[in-house]
């Protein structure tokens, strides 16, 4: 069991140290893309500014549509990431638009389906914590909505990864996501850490969210599948050797 810690540390050391010089050496392009990310967030973001002006259906549909476009532009911002990270000669705003062409029906049925089930664990979550019933079933209920939604969220480390990578349907993405999680569990909630802390730096600086809040952990999550199922399962795919150490990070001009 320690080894398969150990191994599971191991290889999101390598996905964290290989991410940092793949956003290191396309410092530009991914902040093009976290900006076209951000224009198609707007909605998103303006929504709230006209709920009293707006009845509850048309606030309703309007708010889910703009999660919904949001997350058309996240899984564009995913493929562009892979591009990136397979060292394509990629161009991003060409690619960003014709990706969400590709891919918006997959993209918007894998949102709807994590969404029902991350409300779905809230809800639970809400209901029996507030029950007046046994402790301990109220808490065996409560933990379950709660793990609910902790393996939603962790599933986000493939389900947009997958997408990229992958030409499978909605179903199979959701399937084998669930899959890696239970068999990567360790290396998953390690990767899975990572991307939370970076979308928490982001967000709280603000001025991180137009510029790397979506394309900085989609890169990671896209370097973590390509390791785990070049390194694990074997599949095809080169991994470049890496030989720049963090001297040259912070000392470019020797490198």
């Amino acid at each position: 069991m320690e080894q398969d810690h150990a191994g599971a540390a191991q290889a999101a050391g390598e996905v964290f140290y290989r991410f940092i010089w793949t956003a290191y050496d396309n410092l530009g392009k991914l902040i093009l893309a976290n900006v076209l990310w951000f224009a198609m967030t707007v909605p998103f973001f303006t929504v709230f500014l006209c709920r009293r002006k707006m009845p509850d259906a048309l606030y309703f549909a309007v708010f889910l549509g703009s999660i919904l476009l949001s997350a058309i532009a996240y899984s564009s911002v995913a493929g562009l990431t892979f591009s990136i990270a397979e060292g394509r000669d990629t161009d991003v705003i060409r690619e960003f638009f014709s990706r969400m062409k590709k891919s918006w029906r997959k993209s918007a049925v894998l949102s709807l389906a994590i969404l029902a089930v991350a409300l779905a664990a809230v809800a639970d979550i809400r209901f029996y914590a507030g029950v007046r019933t046994s402790g301990i079933l109220r808490v065996i209920l409560t933990g379950a909505g709660i793990f609910i939604l902790f393996a939603a969220g962790m599933m986000q480390d493939y389900i947009f990864p997958l997408l990229a990578q992958r030409d499978i349907k909605a179903g199979d993405n959701l399937k084998t996501s669930a899959a890696l999680v239970i068999d990567n569990f360790g290396f998953t909630f390690i990767i899975f850490f990572q991307g939370l802390l970076l979308f928490f730096i982001f967000g709280v600086s603000l001025v991180g969210i137009p510029f790397f809040f979506a394309s900085f952990p989609s890169l990671l999550f896209n370097t973590g599948l390509k390791v785990l199922s070049v390194r694990k399962y074997g599949m095809p795919g080169e991994l470049r050797d890496e030989k720049r150490g963090w001297k040259e990070f912070w000392q470019p001009w020797k490198t």
